[in-house]
């Protein structure tokens, strides 16, 4: 009687080209998302101060939260930089 080793697994089912690129075109999206210290970084403020703004509302940055995780989009802090530009043209 021959048995199968318990470390043996059947082989796995090669990925549809649409299940591929739907994987490849989330991890992009992932990527772009940053925690509070690292939004706050990058906008050049501290992690409280962004802690703060969120709570209270003070700056409309949009943010990501699931359950007491919170992430930035990175074109969102984009876009919320280029709204407080003030220069050339721009009105204040």
């Amino acid at each position: 009687m021959q048995t199968v080793p318990a470390t043996a697994s059947a082989p796995e089912a090669p990925r549809s080209t649409h299940s591929t690129q739907l994987s490849a075109t989330l991890l992009g999206r992932r990527e772009k998302r940053l925690t509070t210290g690292q939004a706050a970084a990058y906008i050049g403020v501290s992690k409280h101060t962004l802690e703060i703004w969120r709570s209270s509302q003070r700056h409309s940055i949009p943010f990501i939260k699931v359950g007491r995780l919170v992430h930035y989009n990175v074109d969102d802090l984009d876009a919320w930089l280029t709204s407080r530009t003030i220069g050339a043209g721009a009105t204040p």
